[in-house]
């Protein structure tokens, strides 16, 4: 991929994304969902349906609280899941929502349906910040399909008033527009002074909404208040109930609140709010006012009395019929986690589970492993074994004693093929190879029937323990299932993924970078199973590798490769002609352009020597431990280079010496942002700066490029 465009810019992105570290982040400042080959998540959509059916495969302390509580329960022989929400939960192709986009999409269509005109604003449940850190969605999924369902019954009922319709559409566009605050707002549309009623009293309805959306407590207090004293208007019920919705947005944002609330409200039912609610509850005729009405007292009776409240959330998880609503469940046990004193969730096994997460930090893992420890000593239940296994490690006090518990689980357990997965991967962690390799033998038949996601990470071990590195390159590519990544407060980032194409996942690349040599780099580049796109980015490895350790055999022989692979003619001219320098000077700038690809995906999270995902840092099967010292000295001597150093000792003294060249201005200009935002290295991008204005001080480059630094 190049940077210059003809007579124009670099494309800087790619350009300090072909130089940075892999750990780069895009420009919001998050992370960068990279496709995955196991999901971590969640199971990839092909395989939900199986996963819901008890066909468990690899479970992860990083998987959806709700995958979680499916294999919870699945593994007590109960039904994971309601009807309804596996309905949901099959239908996710996108996002990772199982709930939340159906009501978007189905808004979007009535608009459509009812001639709206192009969509004036994002479509979107938008984000209203509670704390520096934390949340929640502005608008609920409620109101589309309420604005959804009356917008249909004003179709159906007001056909011939179209402008009535069009004008209420165009009010309920304005509302909508205030979810995403980052957004431009539409404004409320005036009314005409003969409005009829209905539209009279929906339009006040909307403009609450509004009022309520854009963080205006007291006045849309007021406007509900009003619309609940009007016996005329259809919703009365429903504001009667907004404002005490509007009071708990506005009154409760951070723990803290809460706590607050419960020292000044020893009696729930004497607050007045919570009397008011009820009372909505009591007297609506509408059903869904009393059920709204009805889980906001709970909500608000859950915060007051936390730990009944979790004890009576895990009762129901562990009961005959599945939770009736799974995504209230999990959200409610989340803001419990939150207000709840520690001693009041150490048995709670799905906060520990999910606290063996390595990004938590060493103390989190460690009491989230005692508190397992103890519940399993406690009961021996194998879902706990399960979790158990996840985050051990070869010296984890306990490990021996749990892995043969985990033998006596049968091939036909909704867990047996996570404890073999567990079994290989400690084996292999603890430099036993052989019984790394029964634990795959054994498992494979249920391995060949299990999700693709499984099977890949199998796979993964088996490229661990590949004997040679002809064998070795037959376990390198997988198909992708899902792109994803996690945020800073350890939030999934998912998105189901319909490519066919085989990658080089993230763990794969980073750890062939670690550990193949230069001359394996290149022997990979002419492996005949893989595809071009591969070959070449062994081949740029190689030359990078032999480049920047200074192995002129291995850099010409990788160059002449990596040529002959991208057809690039003028490097193939420099070899022939045998000028190291000319050769290197193009080679640095297709660097510099981003031609030259380079491996670098990512561990997953919280890989390293003292954590579950230890295996990847094992060296390969057929490594000569007698040769390891130098390749790690050889290692580090390339580790070492400074990218945009090393190019600026190339490009240079080559354009001092060949001013005359084309594109020698771009490439000056192209280097000092490269030393900016790629790897830095403020030395060379001085040199580049002055050597740019002072041998092209009239050009355009020269003239958009003002400092340095």
């Amino acid at each position: 991929m190049s940077l210059r465009v003809s007579g124009g810019t670099r494309r800087l992105a790619v350009l300090v994304l072909s130089l940075a570290p892999a750990t780069c982040l895009g420009s919001g400042g998050g992370p960068i969902p990279s496709p995955v080959s196991t999901s971590r998540v969640r199971p990839e959509a092909a395989a939900m349906e199986r996963y819901l059916q008890g066909k468990l495969g690899i479970l992860w302390p990083s998987y959806d609280r709700a995958m979680l509580l499916v294999a919870y329960r699945t593994s007590r022989g109960l039904r994971g899941v309601s009807d309804a929400d596996r309905e949901r939960l099959v239908q996710v192709t996108g996002l990772s929502s199982p709930v939340l986009w159906p009501d978007l999409e189905a808004w979007s269509q009535a608009r459509v349906n009812a001639g709206g005109p192009e969509l004036p604003y994002r479509l979107d449940f938008g984000w209203r910040m509670q704390s520096e850190f934390s949340g929640a969605v502005n608008c609920q999924p409620h109101a589309f399909r309420m604005a959804t369902k009356t917008l249909k019954a004003r179709q159906a009922t007001y056909a011939a008033d179209t402008a009535a319709v069009q004008h209420w559409l165009a009010a309920q566009d304005s509302v909508f527009s205030y979810c995403q605050q980052s957004g431009s707002p539409v404004p409320l549309p005036e009314l005409a002074a003969d409005a009829p009623e209905w539209l009279v009293k929906d339009h006040a309805y909307q403009h609450a909404a509004v009022l309520l959306y854009q963080h205006q407590p007291d006045p849309a207090i007021e406007a509900f208040s009003a619309i609940a004293k009007d016996p005329a208007s259809p919703w009365r019920e429903w504001a009667a109930y907004l404002k005490v919705r509007t009071w708990w947005r506005h009154t409760f944002n951070v723990p803290e609140d809460y706590a607050t609330f419960v020292a000044q409200t020893p009696e729930l039912s004497a607050h007045p709010q919570v009397r008011q609610l009820i009372s909505v509850g009591q007297s609506a005729k509408d059903p869904e006012v009393k059920a709204a009405a009805e889980e906001l007292r709970s909500a608000i009776a859950a915060r007051h009395t936390p730990a009944r409240t979790h004890r009576d959330l895990w009762q129901l998880a562990g009961a005959a019929e599945p939770v009736p609503d799974l995504q209230a469940w999990i959200r409610d046990i989340r803001f419990l986690w939150a207000v709840l004193k520690q001693e009041d969730y150490a048995t709670d096994w799905l906060f520990a589970t999910r606290s063996q997460n390595a990004d938590f930090g060493e103390a989190s893992v460690t009491l989230a492993r005692e508190r397992l420890a103890a519940a399993w000593n406690e009961r021996h239940e194998p879902i706990v074994l399960a979790s158990l296994l996840m985050g051990a490690t070869p010296t984890t006090d306990g490990v021996d004693d749990w892995v043969q518990a985990s033998r006596k689980i049968a091939s036909d357990d909704p867990l047996y093929l996570h404890f073999a997965y567990q079994r290989a991967r400690l084996a292999l962690t603890r430099g036993d190879r052989e019984a790394a390799r029964a634990e795959l033998t054994r498992a494979a038949p249920a391995v060949g029937e299990a999700s693709l996601g499984t099977r890949q990470a199998f796979d993964q071990l088996a490229m661990l323990l590949a004997p040679s590195l002809e064998v070795l390159s037959a376990h390198l590519l997988r198909v992708p299932v899902s792109s994803e990544t996690t945020d800073i407060e350890m939030e999934p980032i998912f998105e189901s993924l319909t490519l066919a194409d085989p990658i080089l996942d993230g763990p794969t690349q980073q750890w062939l970078v670690q550990q193949l040599t230069g001359e394996e780099l290149l022997s990979l580049s002419e492996s005949t199973t893989l595809a071009a796109s591969h070959q070449i980015l062994f081949a740029s490895e190689a030359w990078r590798w032999g480049a920047f350790t200074q192995d002129a055999a291995l850099e010409r022989r990788a160059a002449r490769r990596l040529a002959t692979l991208t057809a690039d003619a003028p490097v193939v001219a420099a070899l022939a002609s045998d000028d190291a320098e000319q050769m290197r000077f193009l080679m640095a700038h297709r660097l510099l352009e981003g031609k030259v690809q380079q491996l670098g995906g990512f561990f997953p999270h919280g890989a390293g020597p003292e954590t579950a995902e230890a295996h990847w840092q094992l060296p390969p099967a057929f490594r000569d431990t007698t040769e390891a010292a130098k390749q790690q000295s050889d290692r580090e001597r390339r580790n070492g280079v400074n990218t945009t150093t090393w190019m600026g000792e190339q490009i240079l003294p080559w354009i001092s010496a060949h001013t005359d060249h084309a594109d020698a201005a771009a490439i000056l200009k192209d280097l000092v942002y490269a030393s900016r935002y790629g790897a830095p290295d403020k030395a060379t991008s001085r040199k580049a700066f002055l050597l740019l204005h002072k041998l092209y001080p009239e050009s355009e480059e020269a003239k958009s490029t003002k400092y340095y630094y």
